[in-house]
């Protein structure tokens, strides 16, 4: 939460819309610290848990059809969200932030990466697909975005992930002798 405010900070937000809001973590922060923001979720369960929490900024809708009007947002936070649409499915996504941000307006994402740490975490979410920055970036600027930073965030740990990762598979290995 902390990188994603800083981000927030750098973009100077007057709206913005948290688009997959879950259970409201993200959208609490960025009130606390004074930026206009809405959600949508598309789960009831969510919506209802923020509510609980004192957030009434939140609608029910679908990434893939966002119930607002074209050029509402100074900026658009996603955050793991993309993993667990469909893959078909992300362009429409992509082209609903795009049509909701003000002209020169930011999008935060963050997703799941690297296909090879898929894991039983993955399985057990419904994720996807884990993408590469490449990815990332080629289908952030075919919805027509221009990348200003784009960065694997969790780099100082990723040895400690490789390591758990392998250690996961070994024993897998020895458990089920395959």
């Amino acid at each position: 939460r902390k990188m994603l405010l800083h981000w927030v900070k750098q973009t100077h937000p007057k709206r913005i819309l948290d688009a997959g809001t879950g259970t409201g973590a993200n959208m609490y922060m960025l009130l606390r610290n004074g930026y206009p923001t809405v959600g949508v979720d598309i789960s009831d369960h969510a919506i209802q848990f923020c509510q609980r929490r004192g957030l009434h900024q939140i609608s029910k809708a679908s990434v893939t059809h966002l119930p607002y009007e074209s050029q509402t947002f100074d900026l658009v936070i996603s955050m793991d969200v993309l993993p667990f649409i469909n893959v078909s499915d992300i362009p429409t996504v992509l082209a609903e932030f795009h049509r909701c941000l003000k002209p020169h307006g930011y999008v935060v994402v963050n997703l799941a990466a690297l296909a090879w740490l898929q894991s039983e975490h993955d399985v057990a979410w419904d994720t996807k697909k884990r993408y590469r920055k490449a990815e990332v970036e080629r289908v952030l600027q075919d919805a027509g975005f221009y990348i200003v930073k784009s960065t694997y965030r969790i780099f100082l740990l990723f040895p400690f992930v490789v390591l758990i990762k392998w250690l996961t598979n070994l024993q897998h290995h020895i458990v089920t002798g395959k």
